[in-house]
């Protein structure tokens, strides 16, 4: 594939799970900003929104999902609700660093806040719902799409986003109609997974046996009307009950 090769900061355990190399973007104790450090709400998010976009990558091929012919109806729905979304150059860039899979192609990006200070993006992937935190410190967090996910407005504007596990992300005002956007792109890619996994190889019927569907006895009277209980129920036509009963018979004899 061409873009940023993933895998090479990375390494994989025995257990077969990705880690980072020491001291590179991990999950970590979170830290607590001073209000210097806080600033204010709306410049943070500006910038999120207004960056230099000489730092995006100039491949984003086998990082960004494109469309492609599917039969999935839901994966195309997905390919029409991301064109209304644009993937921030940051986001692109923090994807980067969490995800050391090749396979794994971002989506969907919402930059949140998670409480009063912490600021990042939530990042919907063909893998994973990410929790990409990039300040006051960077942090990973990731579900697969098992889960569900609520939505609703709240005041102002603002759009509150909460996973089943109950954390809590909201969005800036301006971009509340994002976060819905976003939110049905996650109920798409719920709905896309399952329907692949419905039209997938399904688990064949267990082999049929030749052999009488009767149970061996050594009482006669009680193989005998078992025998014919298995006749009366149509589990054995009248060729095999009387094959059956004349083996019984035989055996007893």
């Amino acid at each position: 594939m061409t873009g940023t090769d993933r895998s090479k900061s990375w390494w994989q355990g025995s257990d077969g799970q990705w880690y980072p190399p020491p001291g590179d973007y991990q999950s970590q104790t979170l830290e607590v900003a001073d209000d210097d450090a806080i600033g204010n709400e709306e410049e943070q998010f500006s910038d999120f929104e207004n960056e230099d976009e000489d730092e995006r990558p100039s491949d984003l091929d086998g990082i960004v999902l494109e469309s492609f012919e599917t039969d999935n109806p839901y994966l195309n729905r997905i390919f029409e609700e991301i064109n209304k979304l644009r993937i921030p150059t940051k986001a692109v860039n923090l994807f980067l660093r969490v995800s050391p899979d090749d396979d794994e192609l971002l989506v969907a990006a919402l930059p949140c806040s998670n409480g009063g200070v912490r600021r990042g993006f939530l990042l919907a992937t063909t893998e994973y719902l990410r929790w990409a935190q990039s300040f006051p410190t960077d942090f990973d967090r990731f579900t697969t799409y098992d889960y569900p996910i609520t939505y609703k407005k709240i005041d102002l504007g603002k759009g509150l986003i909460t996973t089943a596990d109950g954390w809590q992300y909201q969005t800036h005002y301006s971009i509340s109609g994002s976060a819905k956007a976003f939110y049905n792109i996650y109920q798409l890619m719920q709905q896309s997974i399952g329907w692949n996994q419905s039209k997938g190889p399904q688990p064949s019927d267990p082999p049929q046996s030749n052999e009488p569907a009767y149970v061996t006895s050594p009482d006669l009277p009680a193989q005998l009307e078992r025998l014919s209980k298995l006749f009366e129920s149509g589990l054995l036509d009248e060729d095999e009950f009387k094959a059956a009963k004349r083996q019984i018979i035989g055996e007893a004899t």
